[in-house]
């Protein structure tokens, strides 16, 4: 299985997945905060697991495949390493006292929304790195 680390995401193999590295390079040289390089090579390797189940290359993925994605992201639950304990009771309820949601199983629509931003930006570098060539 495909899985992320140090920044760069490795394929099923172990291997660094190149057009990814390439388009985290720019990123980075661009003074992107780590913190955003990180959660966009997260949101990559999720693609690339999506596009490995689906069997479509990255450079063939269309409109089709971003939208089944979407819609698979709104339907299921995030993968966990372990059961929950203590936050089982509160996941998806509000704080009290803060107001805010306590994150539960779901993948948010904004983190949906930040998704389809990061696709947006990988396959935009590639129009321009793949038209310069």
């Amino acid at each position: 299985m495909a899985r992320c680390r140090a920044l760069a995401v490795f394929d099923e193999k172990g291997k660094v997945v190149q057009p990814v590295r390439r388009f985290l390079i720019n990123f980075i040289s661009q003074d992107n905060r780590t913190g955003s390089v990180r959660s966009y090579a997260y949101d990559l390797l999720r693609w690339w697991r999506w596009l490995r189940v689906v069997d479509v290359e990255w450079h063939r993925a269309t409109s089709a495949e971003v939208r089944d994605f979407v819609l698979w992201l709104r339907a299921t639950t995030k993968p966990r390493r372990s059961a929950r304990t203590y936050s089982a009771s509160t996941a998806g309820t509000t704080n009290p006292i803060t107001k805010k949601t306590y994150l539960d199983d779901r993948y948010k629509p904004r983190t949906i929304r930040h998704s389809n931003a990061v696709l947006r930006s990988f396959y935009d570098f590639w129009q321009r790195e793949l038209g310069s060539a």
